[in-house]
């Protein structure tokens, strides 16, 4: 999910540098989510825009699938940035 809001974001805005803003960062705020992680840079812009969040014991959980009322939250956020 992270993946695709990013790159929809890309698209909404023109802005390609999001797609690589946080490569190269040594640390990660979800313990389960290594700064190495190849969807870490989604899953970075999606949180730190607000449009996903970590579960509440502070992990992504990446492989957990997204309820249908968090996508629907997040397309809203994802509208409401791209403005």
């Amino acid at each position: 999910m992270a993946f695709v809001l990013e790159d929809l974001l890309i698209k909404a805005t023109g802005d390609r540098s999001m797609s690589n803003r946080f490569i190269g960062n040594n640390t990660s705020p979800f313990s389960d989510v290594p700064p190495t992680y190849a969807w870490f840079n989604s899953i970075m812009t999606a949180t730190s825009r607000g449009m996903l969040e970590a579960a509440s014991n502070g992990k992504f959980e990446p492989d957990t699938p997204v309820e249908g009322a968090d996508a629907l939250l997040a397309v809203r956020k994802l509208a409401a940035e791209s403005k």
